[in-house]
């Protein structure tokens, strides 16, 4: 019942018409493997590998979502895979990253963008109309592009960096599973791994660098900007080498990694310049939170 329950909120949520809510209440048998996939028993779990071995790797379901700030309704691929349909619930069932009510961003950077469902979610409720995507990982770069076109039709000037966001300039070495969520990074001494994964390079820069090879305008740094940032335990490597970077942005949506002494050492690393405002457990991860955080009137 659970999912009927998430399903009358989001149909809600969007004012989906009635072809597109017979979609999604076909979709009911893949959301139950999903489920499977990350929480049923050894049998549970196998029969739903099987099954989504056994989909094409590009399936997708499409449907229209009316967002607030988008004047027509807007097509939204729903991509069949677990780490995909985890990330749809995440941020459209949960709103992981709704925003506090009085932040009025106006140009997003999305650090770790995996598949781009956190740039649309919040450019489709928010006043965005320029967003840099952050991400290293190729694998998902078809699902990222096929966002930014979306947007793009819908006006908002999206750009793709591919690579890393880091504290100093550096090559980087990924592990990269068919799980795209488990993807880490790997030192280079780190030549095996396991053989359902494969490694790749990515190139890393500081968020400057990675504003100008993007060729967006420096006046964008004036407008209220948003962080959000998903990169895996990058964040510490950010703190201790790239503090400076902290002062473009005016708000940040933060999933900080780590036990919690750890966490705790990057919310003070910040705190000369920026008022925490929540921090919550990520769903599902203990060692996991999201922190949204406001850049302080005396840094501004």
């Amino acid at each position: 019942m659970t999912y009927f329950r998430q399903l009358r909120k989001f149909t809600a949520d969007y004012r989906i018409g009635f072809l597109d809510r017979l979609k999604l209440l076909g979709l009911y048998p893949v959301f139950k493997f999903h489920y499977w996939y990350y929480y049923g028993s050894p049998f549970k779990r196998k029969l739903a590998s099987r099954f989504f071995l056994a989909l094409p790797k590009a399936a997708l379901v499409t449907i229209q979502l009316r967002f607030p700030s988008f004047s027509a309704p807007f097509s939204i691929p729903i991509w069949l895979r677990p780490d995909h349909l985890t990330s749809f619930q995440e941020i459209f069932w949960a709103h992981e990253y709704r925003l506090k009510g009085d932040w009025h961003p106006a140009f997003l950077i999305d650090a770790g963008a995996n598949i781009g469902y956190a740039s649309l979610y919040l450019a489709g409720h928010y006043s965005i109309r320029s967003v840099l995507a952050i991400e290293a990982n190729p694998q998902l770069y078809p699902h990222l592009e096929r966002i930014a076109q979306l947007l793009g039709e819908a006006g908002v000037d999206m750009r793709i960096a591919k690579g890393a966001l880091t504290g100093s300039a550096k090559e980087l070495i990924f592990q990269i599973s068919e799980n795209s969520r488990d993807t880490m990074m790997v030192s280079p001494s780190q030549t095996s791994c396991p053989s359902s994964n494969q490694t790749a390079r990515a190139l890393g820069f500081p968020l400057r660098s990675w504003f100008s090879k993007a060729g967006f305008e420096e006046s964008l740094f004036h407008l209220p900007t948003l962080l959000k940032m998903d990169i895996e335990g990058g964040e510490y490597d950010l703190l201790e080498n790239d503090l400076a970077g902290f002062s473009i942005p005016n708000f940040l949506v933060a999933e900080i990694h780590g036990r919690k002494s750890r966490r705790d050492y990057f919310v003070e690393g910040l705190s000369p310049m920026w008022s925490t405002l929540e921090r919550r457990t990520s769903s599902g991860y203990d060692d996991v939170e999201v922190l949204f955080a406001e850049r302080s009137l005396s840094s501004k």
